[in-house]
């Protein structure tokens, strides 16, 4: 697509946002879209809360006891290993139940602090899901213990620095602008903005969590509305149009 193009794209968009507290079929529209862009939002900046609640999800599908041995694998989407067998399957199983596509990051230094809700800690070659943070380590999900699934035990600190080998994490870094954490700041993010801003412009509640409403509340203000969709599509178009892009 040539520069002019995209300019005129971004130009026509930005002339619809300033018509959009007024055009009411618009708003409809926009909740339409909102809600069936729900999942692909919490997905895209997933809190600890929304990723506990995925994860315990499972417990009533595989209770405590479970069979699950090395017989069972499972192909996950966090990249770098493409299946993993026993305790691996069973933890990339439960990652990709709560973050879908994200890519993972591998961390070969244990600090306890860094670790969040469903993070992945591979130690003593074994894989664990983390639950929660205890005061001595990790309440944990696990796979393969016995050849069977187990919920809650405690693994503590030293337990795992004394055999350590990864933190895998598959929280994305927030950036200001892309809403969807796709890597890109484009029309696709002013449009999740808009679709939310309709939403709550009719009394509905926000789609957005706490870290999708920094990532597109590009001014600052405290709120997501048209005025961040705008300066979102600006901020596009002169990425397009190879000018430094500025939030100003």
């Amino acid at each position: 697509m040539s520069n002019i193009k995209i300019t005129f794209a971004v130009i026509s968009a930005i002339s619809i946002i300033s018509t959009f507290n007024s055009t009411l079929p618009m708003q409809l529209n926009m909740q339409c879209s909102a809600i069936s862009a729900s999942t692909e939002m919490k997905k895209a900046y997933p809190n600890s809360k929304e990723v506990y609640d995925i994860l315990m999800s499972f417990e009533s599908k595989y209770p405590q006891g479970t069979p699950w041995g090395n017989d069972k694998y499972f192909t996950w989407k966090g990249g770098t290993y493409s299946t993993g067998y026993g305790c691996a399957g069973f933890a990339f199983m439960l990652s990709d139940a709560a973050f879908g596509n994200l890519p993972a990051k591998f961390l070969r230094t244990f600090n306890p602090s860094a670790v969040q809700v469903g993070d992945i800690i591979h130690y003593d070659n074994h894989f664990i899901v983390v639950l929660e943070r205890d005061s001595n380590g990790f309440i944990v999900a696990e796979g393969n213990v016995n050849n069977q699934v187990m919920w809650g035990r405690l693994i503590t600190d030293a337990e795992i620095r004394a055999n350590f080998h990864e933190h895998i994490t598959r929280y994305p870094e927030i950036i200001s602008g892309d809403v969807n954490a796709d890597g890109r700041i484009d029309s696709s993010d002013a449009s999740l903005v808009l679709a939310n801003y309709a939403l709550v412009q009719t009394g509905k509640t926000s789609l957005f969590n706490d870290s999708t409403q920094k990532a597109a509340d590009v001014n600052n203000d405290g709120t997501t509305d048209s005025i961040d969709a705008s300066r979102i599509l600006k901020y596009y178009s002169m990425l397009s149009t190879g000018q430094t892009p500025s939030w100003n």
